[in-house]
């Protein structure tokens, strides 16, 4: 499959995300369904890993490079999102993510020197601006005195450790596949969530709930394994700030859903929209130049294969 498919998938996945998500955290607090979600993701991970050898594949070093993968890609991001996504609107933090291939580009610059065009810087400036525009609702009274939704603010955070985990899995993956990398840090981070999820266990009344459990099994099976096992590929394939584009789906696809269920983005919401996505255009660049590039250093990527 084609790498453009796969992540437009993953794109689609992640917006369903945003509602079984918000569903979720009306029945169960958001660290319980965090950590649910990722505990059946990991043990689907690990299925998998094992049947295709993956387990030869980590030795040394890398598992704690592995870890911190774990700590911020899905410990510390799926607390930011599920916290959020219970404070916020699905269209809201839909599009705050989307501003994501700008964070991911501006932070490979920082951490990691890659040069950026002018046209880049001016289109993070421009996503940054979208998303201001949604989190004050298009009011300059709510930003001068900094009322926004708390749930925005903490989608932000999770976008940006969304940044830090593609940057950080690309060099990983130089050294295993993708599936091994998603494997470990999902079942891993599964783990860091579970103190905080059972300290909640008296919060909760979903055993009987099949609706939540569907919500969490969507999550696990295809926000999580398919979504994280494509977008490794894709960042491997094509790199971080370029896969992070496909990001700019995710609340094209969550309006889209949207208005089918009868709920219209508000003009904020829409302006904030249109200027992320020119953002992320800019932020971009060619994905067929990128395509070239990949070309040019298969050596250096081709020991992370399925």
């Amino acid at each position: 499959m084609k790498a453009w498919v796969k992540l437009s998938l993953t794109a689609f996945f992640w917006a369903g995300a945003f509602f079984a998500g918000k569903a979720a955290v009306t029945i169960a607090p958001p660290v319980m369904a965090a950590f649910l979600r990722f505990f059946m993701a990991g043990i689907l991970f690990l299925i998998l890993a094992h049947n295709q050898g993956a387990f030869r594949e980590v030795r040394g070093t890398l598992w704690l490079n592995i870890l911190v993968l774990a700590f911020v890609g899905i410990f510390l991001y799926n607390l930011f999102f599920f916290y959020g996504i219970s404070l916020t609107s699905t269209t809201n933090g839909s599009l705050i993510a989307g501003a994501n291939p700008a964070v991911t580009a501006l932070l490979s610059f920082v951490f990691r020197g890659e040069r950026l065009a002018g046209r880049r810087w001016l289109g993070i400036f421009i996503s940054f601006l979208g998303v201001v525009l949604v989190i004050s609702q298009g009011s300059l009274e709510v930003l001068l005195h900094m009322k926004m939704n708390p749930g925005d603010l903490l989608i932000v955070c999770a976008a940006t450790c969304w940044a830090i985990y593609s940057i950080l899995g690309r060099d990983v993956m130089r050294q295993i596949s993708p599936l091994a990398a998603s494997a470990f840090a999902c079942y891993l981070g599964s783990i860091m969530l579970f103190p905080a999820a059972l300290a909640t266990t008296d919060q909760v009344s979903w055993r009987s709930d099949w609706m939540f459990w569907l919500e969490v099994a969507y999550m696990a099976i295809f926000a999580s394994v398919l979504a994280y096992k494509w977008w490794y590929e894709g960042v491997l394939e094509i790199g971080a700030s370029r896969s992070a584009v496909y990001v700019n789906l995710v609340p094209v696809f969550v309006m889209l859903l949207n208005v089918f269920m009868g709920h219209f983005p508000s003009e904020a919401q829409l302006g904030g929209a249109a200027l992320v996505l020119v953002g992320v255009y800019l932020t971009s660049g060619n994905i067929q130049r990128a395509g070239k590039e990949r070309m040019a250093s298969s050596t250096e990527s081709n020991t992370a294969s399925n």
